[in-house]
Order: C-alpha cells, then structure tokens, then sequence
C-alpha cells in the first residue's frame, strides 16, 4: 500500500479526473479514529477493502480515499450522479448561472490578454455535470473568432460522467448511439471536445502520423508540436484528491513531542465474519509505527519536529485509542495550523497530487502559453488540519464509513499550491484571493443586474439569493479561495493582484 508515492507527477493523475467536490458549509469536528460499517445493500468494496488489508497490511489514506473514489466497479464517482439536490452535495455553479458566466468572462478575457491566439485549447478537470462549462460555453460561443480556434477537453475518469457531460455539453445527435469517444462538438460555439483520463493523457503528443485535424486546421500531431496555448479551469477539483494522514507519535522520556508518523486504516481484531450481521466489518486508523515513504518523501511540508534522542520503533501499528471511542479532535474547526508545533492529537495533511497536479500545469503553460484558474475551499495558509470529511445525502459521516458511498474529501492548502507554482520558471502568479473578490472583480453584480432587468419577481428574488450566497462572509465568499497563474508574457492574470 505504500508503493508508488513518489512517482512522475503526471502518472499520479492518472485516476484523478472525479468531478468536483464541494459546498462544505459545516464543520464535521469530532470524526471518529474508527467507524462501525452499517450493514448495506452492497458491501463489496468493503470486502475488498478488508481483503486487501489482511493480504498486504494496513493501507495509506491516500490508497483508501483513491480506492474509495475511483475504484472502476464500486467508486463513489464512478457508478452516479453525486451532484445537485438528489446527490450528495451542491456545487457554486449549480447555485447560479451567474458563475459559470463569469468564469467563461475570465477565459475570454485571458483569451484577449493572451494576443487572441489562432488556436487555443480550454481544459477542465473534473468536470462533474457539465454545468460550469455548459454556462461558461454561453460566453465563450459569443466570441467567433475564439470559438473558432478553441477546442475542449475535459478530464474526467468515469465513463458515468463522462455520459452525462455529453448529455449536456453537445449538439443534437452528438451524444445519441456510438462510442463515448466518438467525435463530438459542443451545443455553443461548435467547439470539438474530447475526453481524456488523466493530465498525462492530455498532454500526451499526438502519432506522427496522425491524420487527425485540429480546430486550427493542422494535422494533429504538427499541432500538438507547436505547442498552442492552453486554458485550463479546475473548479472543485483538488479538494477530491486524496491525502495523506500524518500525526505525532506519543512523547517519550527522552523527547518531549514524538515524530510525525502516517496515519493508516487497518482492520479491526474485532472484525466479524457472519456477513448477515449489522455492522460486518469494522475498520479502525493506526499509527505506522516508522517512519514511512510518504513521512520521509513530504516531511518537508509538515511542521518541524524538536530535535530529540532516538528511540526504538515498536514492532507493530499503534491503534488510535481505545476500541469504540472516536479520537478527540483538538482543533475547534478544521483548518490550517499557525505555525506551532501541534499536539499529539491533531493530524496533518498532505495532498502530493494537487501540488504534482499544479506543477505540471504551471511547466505546461511555461512552455505553450496560457493561463490556470483553480477554485476550491481551504485556508490561504497551511499545513492543514483535521479536514478529511466523509458525507452521504448532504449529511456527514464518520471517516471510513460504508466506502465507496460516502464522498471523501479535504482542505486545500493554497499556500503549498502557490509555493509549488512559483517554483516554476516563466511563470506569472496572481495573488490568492477569495470567491467573493474573484466573482466581485469579474462584475458580479452588473451581471445580476443586468438579468434582474428581465425577471420576474420571484426569478429575481432567486437571483439575488443565489448571488448573496456566492459571496457570502461568512460563507462561500471567503472559504473558498482562487488561485490563477499564467506564463511570464501574458502578465498578472485578469481579476487578480500579482502574487
């Protein structure tokens, strides 16, 4: 379970294309160190999960939140919708059209500040319904000569998804019959769209001798040689990538705070085998009890540990307090640490695959041109704390229950994706900011204006609602953050101070 931690940053995205995750209006503090599984129609990535457990040891929580997400059978992205009312969250763009509107403003505008390049390719990851990119296409369609040089691609893992977005993005007739990869355009604008399972995947050049044409009118793989410009748009995106768990081990006699050490899901003793009873298996976190690859490869990331005299290592994983009772959660509200060293009970945590996610990104855009905006919930400054969530039906749940139903997801901490972008060369980084100086900045409340001229009263009551909500302090306003870069010759991007 703990193989491949280190591997090329665009193989880690591999599975990464989930749709986006969330409106995480709540605090779910008090999460259990290990949870009961209710007994449920389907149990078998449960079963899976325990099998594996018992073949290898216990499983990092990345490999748990990766099986949990994007296992192809039993995956929470994989087999539903998950979005809107009747699925488990809501998402800003499906709380108004005003949202995506205004991101496809920003595409248009960086577009424009780009030179207005011949040909030029939009990128989402994570798509989920379509929703952000069906109102974010309204704009772009309006632009003809952007629309006729652009093309799409999503990255999107789940071939459910994958169904849906075409349902809602195409044309008539684009997405009746035929493969799921047949060649499709959009319903605004025309553009052509493809789908593609991971960044890797994306940015992978085309055959030689491809004789594919691109929106441009180039071959394909001539195209991909001269490296056109990219937009790319990841709403909701990061937060679904799965993290790593880190906390202190106990103090000793000989040093006063213990060193990090991974937080890891095992099986319970207690696990029992009659498949009938309520609550069949049991998982429960534990404390590697070394030092691990991923405590060794991202210990740079976590807050310093005092020196301190070594100690032998015990033999086995230390379970996290006692059988049943939930580890106490020391943090008031999940977020990020202020720059002291944290007590034994609060874990940290790391999400590689944004910062791999980012980085290639940024080297993309370095090299072809272009410009990245990235929305999500997390604090400005990390490391972050105590923020893995667990939700079914728009309620929270313990951690580890009934996998593969329950989304997972955690805090995004934009000061290690800053940090990791500017490492870049030939890359411009805007300064973080918050949704409601994003949306306020790209014209919020003309374009609310501008479409309460035509409604009717109650339309407008939901307008101005839906906006409110938008930027709301507290609220959506200032828990999720924007981050945007683009290359050094496109400048600071649009709607953001210089970072």
């Amino acid at each position: 379970p703990l193989r491949a931690i280190a591997t090329d940053a665009a193989q880690t995205c591999s599975w990464m294309a989930v749709g986006g995750a969330i409106l995480r209006r709540l605090r779910a503090g008090g999460a259990g160190q290990r949870a009961l599984l209710s007994s449920t129609p389907d149990r078998s990535l449960l079963n899976e999960v325990v099998q594996q457990i018992r073949f290898r040891g216990p499983m990092t929580f990345v490999d748990y939140m990766r099986t949990c997400l994007t296992h192809p059978a039993h995956g929470y992205y994989m087999k539903r919708d998950v979005f809107g009312r009747g699925g488990d969250f809501i998402t800003g763009p499906e709380i108004s059209q005003v949202y995506g509107e205004l991101v496809g403003v920003w595409v248009v505008a960086m577009w424009r500040q780009m030179g207005e390049p011949r040909a030029v390719r939009i990128v989402e990851a994570g798509p989920g319904r379509g929703t952000l990119m069906s109102d974010m296409l309204r704009v772009i369609a309006r632009h003809e000569h952007l629309a006729r040089g652009a093309r799409l691609d999503l990255i999107e893992v789940s071939p459910w998804m994958r169904k849906r977005q075409r349902e809602v993005l195409c044309a008539v007739g684009s997405s009746d019959g035929g493969a799921l990869d047949a060649p499709v355009r959009t319903r605004d604008g025309g553009l052509p769209v493809s789908w593609h399972d991971s960044l890797r995947d994306l940015l992978a050049p085309a055959q030689p001798d491809s004789a594919v044409l691109a929106p441009s009118g180039l071959p394909a793989a001539r195209e991909a040689a001269e490296r056109i410009p990219s937009i790319f748009i990841a709403h909701e995106f990061l937060d679904a990538l799965p993290v790593h768990k880190f906390r202190r081990a106990p103090a000793t006699p000989t040093s006063p705070v213990g060193p990090w050490r991974e937080v890891l899901v095992d099986v319970s003793d207690e696990v029992t085998e009659d498949p009938s009873a309520t609550g069949a298996h049991q998982l429960r976190f534990v404390l590697a009890p070394a030092a691990t690859p991923a405590a060794v490869i991202y210990g740079h990331l976590l807050p310093p540990t005092p020196p301190a005299t070594p100690v032998p290592a015990a033999a086995h994983p230390a379970p996290l307090g006692r059988p049943g009772v939930a580890i106490r959660r020391l943090s008031a509200a999940a977020g990020p640490l202020d720059g002291e060293v944290p007590a034994e009970g609060i874990e940290v945590e790391v999400c590689p695959l944004a910062l791999d996610f980012a980085t290639a990104v940024a080297r993309e855009l370095a090299a072809s041109r272009g410009a990245a905006l990235m929305i999500d919930y997390g604090p400005t400054h990390g490391p972050v704390a105590d923020s893995a969530r667990a939700i079914i039906d728009h309620r929270f749940v313990q951690l580890l229950e009934q996998p593969g139903d329950a989304d997972l997801s955690a805090l995004v901490d934009f000061g290690a994706l800053r940090d990791a972008v500017r490492a870049v060369p030939g890359i411009t980084l805007g300064a973080i900011g918050t949704q409601r100086e994003l949306l306020g900045g790209l014209g919020l409340e003309a374009r609310v204006n501008a479409l309460l001229k035509k409604a009717s009263a109650e339309e407008a009551r939901t307008l101005v609602a839906a906006a409110e909500r938008l930027v709301a302090v507290p609220g959506m306003g200032e828990e999720y953050k924007a981050l945007a870069f683009c290359d050094e010759q496109t400048g600071t991007p649009v709607a953001f101070r210089e970072g």
